[in-house]
This record gives C-alpha cells, structure tokens and sequence, in this order.
C-alpha cells in the first residue's frame, strides 16, 4: 500500500544523500510520519495544501538544513511561476 512512496523515499535519500525531502499524504497518523521517516523524509505535507504553503515550507526547510532552494527553484522558492498568472 505505501511501498512506492517509502521505496521512493529511500532511493532518493540513497542517490542524493542530504538533499530536503518533504513528503505529502493524507494520513497524518503516527505510525505513517514514524515510516516517512524511517524511509528518510525530513518532514512531511498533510494534503490538502496550496501552492504557497508548499513555497513557505520548502524554504523554511532549506533553511533550516542551509541547502540553497535556489538549486530546486532558479527564481527562489517564492519566484514566479507561469502557472501563478
């Protein structure tokens, strides 16, 4: 049932070593955040979420761990996006 996701996770953790992993689900309960994670999430996204809220928390997150956003987003975490007009 979620073995794609926390297969996911632990291949991206594997291959990209500290690269900010934030995963989403709809089952905030314990023992789901307790599997994220164990798989090598950093945080996680209880659905539903706006697009700014993503932006806030991805930049809050590299923040955090001091892993440049502009390396995930060229015009900054808060840029523009054609799909914002």
């Amino acid at each position: 049932e979620h073995g794609n996701w926390i297969e996911a996770t632990a291949a991206i953790r594997a291959a990209h070593g500290d690269i900010p992993i934030i995963v989403s689900t709809a089952n905030p309960s314990v023992k789901t955040i307790e599997r994220m994670r164990e798989a090598g999430a950093n945080a996680y996204l209880i659905k539903p979420y706006t697009k700014e809220v993503l932006r806030e928390y991805l930049d809050r997150l590299c923040s955090e761990l001091d892993y440049p956003a502009y390396e995930f987003f060229p015009n900054g975490v808060g840029g523009t996006d054609p799909d914002d007009t």
